[in-house]
């Protein structure tokens, strides 16, 4: 298994690195700048049938949110991009141990 942190200096996910992937199928987290500035490849990533997990809209200290709503804001905000960008609705994926 293969898993890619996405944000926006991610230069494996740009679109000419996508294709290395013929092989395996990695799985992306992406990040809410990430899905603004590059929804092109976000769109390729979904259609070329990888995973692409929710690693929050602003990338805060998750540990450090004491406020149930705040924290469930950072992943709805990210899977509103990302439906935004795609037309789908984001998988909800965690990842494996």
């Amino acid at each position: 298994n293969i898993k890619i942190t996405a944000g926006s200096s991610c230069h494996l996910c740009q679109l000419n690195y996508l294709g290395c992937f013929a092989e395996c199928i990695p799985a992306f987290f992406v990040v809410g700048n990430f899905i603004e500035e590059n929804p092109q490849i976000i769109r390729r990533m979904e259609a070329e049938g990888h995973t692409v997990g929710n690693h929050t809209m602003h990338h805060p200290d998750m540990s450090s949110i004491a406020d149930e709503a705040a924290f469930q804001k950072e992943l709805a905000e990210l899977e509103t991009a990302y439906q935004k960008a795609t037309g789908k609705a984001m998988k909800k994926f965690y990842r494996p141990q």
